[in-house]
């Protein structure tokens, strides 16, 4: 597996392929998924390794404001790193980071893939279906307003403990980042 990292406006973008999907400096895959992380966003090299072969490749993003990326770290970035990572990769090439030197690559299905935290960030952002095939989502944290849960849920009680838990769960994740 190779890796190259990117810096795209600020934003930085781990690139996982395959070495046999490279050719004269060209990585030729069938499938190309860009990967929003939960937070944190600590994510094991051996995630990638197990899933990168010769057909698909993966851009591992991280949000403005965190890990090697610049900006500030607040939700409208998170939707903002969303849409700007998808346009660097429809660009289909980029200046390697560490030897400045351009790389290409090509694709049949571009995909986005997030988890948790990235729930909101990926449904919210501006994505054209004429960009990307596919997008799936693992164990999602949306956040929704109370007039879209008002159908399902009557007892007032009941509400106020959903919004509770997901108000709890984002103060410790925005604590988490500081």
């Amino acid at each position: 597996m190779e890796l190259q990292l990117f810096i795209y406006k600020d934003l930085a973008l781990h690139f996982y392929y395959s070495k046999d999907s490279l050719n004269e400096g060209l990585v030729d895959v069938k499938n190309i998924f860009i990967y929003f992380p939960g937070l944190p966003q600590v994510i094991e090299e051996d995630f990638f390794a197990e899933r990168v072969d010769n057909d698909t490749a993966f851009f591992n993003v991280y949000y403005f404001g965190s890990v090697l990326s610049g900006g500030e770290f607040f939700y409208e970035n998170c939707r903002k790193t969303v849409e700007l990572a998808i346009e660097f990769v429809k660009n289909k090439k980029g200046i390697k980071t560490f030897d400045n030197k351009e790389i290409t690559w090509d694709y049949k299905n571009l995909n986005v893939a997030g988890y948790s935290f990235s729930g909101n960030p990926i449904v919210t952002a501006n994505i054209s279906k004429d960009d990307v095939k596919n997008v799936f989502l693992f164990a999602p944290l949306l956040f929704l307003h109370k007039d879209q849960v008002k159908g399902y849920m009557s007892n007032q009680k009941d509400m106020d403990n959903f919004y509770g838990v997901r108000y709890d769960i984002f103060r410790h994740l925005v604590h988490s980042m500081n």
